[in-house]
């Protein structure tokens, strides 16, 4: 990663970059059902970080505004849309009440999506 400073525009531009490919990604995997928001800030250790709420099917997501190129962009927004995608699986995990067939239902969810994307 570089350190050096970004314009305003350049942020911007990246910043849009990212909410592009995080939509892309969010398509691709099936995950249209959710609102998400971005948000660029100053992240500390990462580039990215996703919040789900899996009731209201809301996401929010902080985009650092450090530089990285843009294969780099495309990589974490791909991340971070893998994140929204595994959600509900996560969220079935920490339910104190969860039948075996939610489970299963996510599992294959998950499966069949991930068969037609790969």
């Amino acid at each position: 990663m570089s350190s050096r400073k970004l314009s305003k525009k350049k942020k911007q531009e990246a910043f849009i970059a990212f909410q592009q490919e995080f939509k892309r990604w969010q398509h691709e995997l099936q995950c249209d059902g959710y609102t998400v928001h971005f948000k660029l800030k100053k992240l500390d250790e990462q580039y990215a970080s996703i919040e789900v709420d899996e009731h209201d099917k809301a996401a929010w997501v902080d985009v650092s505004e450090k530089d990285i190129g843009r294969m780099e962009i495309d990589d974490v927004a791909k991340h971070e849309a893998c994140h929204l995608f595994l959600n509900r699986l996560i969220h079935l995990a920490r339910a104190r009440y969860v039948r075996d067939e939610e489970i299963h239902q996510e599992w294959e969810r998950l499966a069949s999506t991930l068969e037609k994307v790969l």
